[in-house]
Parts: structure tokens; sequence; C-alpha cells
């Protein structure tokens, strides 16, 4: 039977995920982004849309009825009671469609590797889903400041991010791969391609054929 290598790509607040991920992406894996799954469980009038207004209240909707990620996380990262409420509701069904998104992938797509973007990947529990983990780092500072520009966060909004979520270094214990990404783009290419060169050995020992 072929089987597909199914990786876990986390990592914290900016630390170059969405990077990382695109790299591989190019050099051929096939990627299942949790954000996305994200994005689509709650759109509007969904059970999780639902659950989540009953919850938090009509402020965290837009006019047109989207759900404002900004706004509700402004309010999840100040209160852990929502931070929690927040999981406990997102959580499950974003799981059973990665899930599911996986066995659409083992059936349709053979001898590739899975590679799951999944920024709450240990703090969801999801680790039972792969075989291998690789954690994406970078220092306090340049999360700081590639959060505050990308998310037009203020210092303070930058730090609650990452200190909402599990310590890199808690995460890193769990690696079997880490990538640095406080070094110019071309250096984290070449480090994506020495983790892709590993992972396509891995893949050949479970019986998988063709990878690039």
């Amino acid at each position: 039977m072929n089987k597909n290598l199914i990786v876990g790509l986390t990592g914290g607040f900016a630390t170059g995920k969405t990077t990382v991920t695109k790299i591989f992406q190019s050099l051929g894996a096939v990627i299942i982004d949790a954000d996305k799954i994200a994005r689509e469980v709650v759109a509007p009038n969904s059970p999780v849309w639902q659950n989540l207004k009953e919850y938090f209240g009509a402020k965290i909707l837009n006019k047109d009825l989207t759900l404002n990620r900004t706004r509700l996380a402004d309010l999840a990262f100040n209160n852990e009671t929502y931070l929690r409420k927040l999981n406990e509701i997102t959580h499950p069904p974003i799981i059973q469609k990665i899930k599911e998104e996986i066995e659409r992938i083992q059936n349709t797509t053979p001898n590739k590797i899975i590679i799951i973007n999944a920024p709450l990947l240990i703090e969801a529990n999801m680790v039972s889903l792969v075989n291998k983990i690789i954690v994406v780092t970078a220092s306090e500072a340049t999360q700081i400041k590639r959060g505050m520009k990308r998310d037009n966060l203020e210092m303070d909004g930058a730090k609650k991010r990452i200190f909402a979520q599990l310590p890199l270094s808690e995460k890193v214990r769990l690696a079997d791969f880490v990538i640095d990404t406080d070094c110019p783009k071309k250096r984290v290419v070449e480090k994506v391609k020495m983790v892709w060169e590993e992972l396509n050995a891995l893949s050949g020992k479970m019986g998988t054929h063709t990878i690039i």
C-alpha cells in the first residue's frame, strides 16, 4: 500500500511558518493549511459561527456578518477564559476537517509528503495525526517586529499573542526538525531544502516512490 508521510509544521507567533510552508509547497509538498480551514469553519451561519456569536456576542461580526477575526483575537488574547472558550469551540471542527483532508489526499494523491501548517498543532493535541514535526523558530525580538508589521499591532499586542501560545522551547523539545528563520530568505530556503531531502528519505522508507 502506498502511504503519505504526514508532517506537522508549527512554531510560534510570526516565526515564519507561512514562508517555510510556501517553500515546501514549491518543492512538491501537499499542504493542509489549518488557518485556511479555520476561516472556512467560521463562515456566516455555520454551526461554529453560531456558537461564537452566541458566546461572544454580535460585536465580533462585521456588517456583512463575517467574523471579525481581529476583534475576536483582541478579546481572546486579553482574557484567558475567552481564549479557552474560543479554542473549545473552534478546535474540534478544525481537527475534523484536517482529518478529512488527510483522507482525501491519501485517496487521491499517494506518494506525496503532506505538510499540515498548524500553529496550534501541539496545543490542540494534533500530534497524533502526524509522523514527524517541524518547528519554525525565530527570536522573540524578531517575532515582535514581524508581528507588529504584519498584523498592525502595538508591541503589547504582539507580546500577548506570543505568550498565549506554548513556549517555543517546549515545542522544540517535541520537534524532529527545527528551522530557524532569523536569517536572510536565501538561507531559509537552504534550510528548508535540507529538511526536504531528509523527509524524502523518510518517505522512501515508508514505501513511497516519487516526491518531487
